[in-house]
């Protein structure tokens, strides 16, 4: 509604919330897709996964070849995808 989201636990309570975030991962526990027939959209859309990590650190002076103020490193590795799979193709193919 326009004040914010109930979630209903599984113990049959519920909450109010202005901003739910669901970081559940690829298969979520949250969120009840819709069909492509009920959200109006043309095709189903498949949900997003995170294929890089990120860290934030704080290095001492003098310490490493890193910019101090350019510190971007992040880790695309796949090798969490079973081999020959979908999600692994995806993942390459992006």
């Amino acid at each position: 509604d326009s004040v914010g989201s109930t979630l209903t636990l599984s113990t049959g309570a519920t909450v109010r919330a202005k901003v739910v975030l669901d970081a559940t991962g690829f298969e979520s526990k949250l969120v009840a897709r819709e069909a492509k027939e009920v959200s109006g959209n043309w095709e189903e859309l498949e949900p997003g996964y995170q294929i890089a990590y990120g860290f934030a650190c704080e290095l001492e002076d003098g310490i490493g070849p890193y910019d101090a103020n350019a510190m971007t490193l992040f880790d695309y590795r796949t090798d969490h995808f079973d081999e020959g799979s979908t999600l692994l193709a995806d993942a390459e193919n992006r």
